[in-house]
């Protein structure tokens, strides 16, 4: 599984197991993508829903990381 591109100044605690099982949630028609959209949009109105698999973090990986230059030291 692939999330291509997440951009955000932090991550929270299990924010990027949350969107994978949303997706997987998505095309086994457990939610709407509609739905899913909405959280996309207005994520504080869905942090942590209980009708929202999260996945386990094995299997998960995180790649092409990228900050911001303001982020690091001196710059």
């Amino acid at each position: 599984m692939s999330l291509k591109s997440v951009r955000n100044s932090t991550l929270p605690l299990f924010q990027i197991r949350y969107m994978a099982g949303a997706m997987v949630d998505v095309g086994n028609k457990k939610i709407q993508l509609e739905r899913l959209r909405e959280m996309l949009v207005h994520p504080e109105r869905f942090s942590q829903s209980q009708d929202i698999t999260v996945l386990s973090p094995h299997g998960l990986y995180l790649t092409d990381l990228k900050y911001p230059e303001s982020c690091w030291i001196g710059s």
